[in-house]
């Protein structure tokens, strides 16, 4: 059996949607191990640029606060935090992600057909 993303249980995995992105993939014939790895890269760099735009928004004391929320891995409280903290947390989020779903889109689009 194989594991999941640890990034699956990610406070913010209700702003993802890699299903266009999925479907890139099948079409272009791509084996399932390798559909496992590019998806498991893919969820990874999700979570960098997550974890990025938050601590970038964030002062040195909220960034050691929200770390705590994160390790202790409660959305709803998270949510909150970064509510009372960041205008649009959200919507900031939700803007990274998409932007870089579509960046890799446009890369496995750009690629030689085999």
């Amino acid at each position: 059996m194989k594991k999941q993303p640890m990034q699956s249980q990610s406070f913010y995995m209700h702003l993802v949607d890699t299903g266009e992105i999925e479907v890139l993939i099948d079409n272009a014939g791509i084996d399932q191990q390798r559909k496992h790895d590019l998806m498991m890269i893919l969820h990874s760099h999700i979570h960098t640029v997550v974890i990025d735009v938050v601590l970038s928004s964030l002062d040195e004391h909220d960034k050691k606060l929200f770390l705590v929320h994160l390790h202790e891995s409660d959305a709803e409280s998270i949510w909150s935090f970064l509510s009372a903290r960041i205008i649009a947390a959200e919507a900031k989020i939700s803007h990274a992600i998409s932007s870089l779903i579509e960046e890799k889109m446009k890369d496995l689009l750009a690629l030689p057909k085999v």
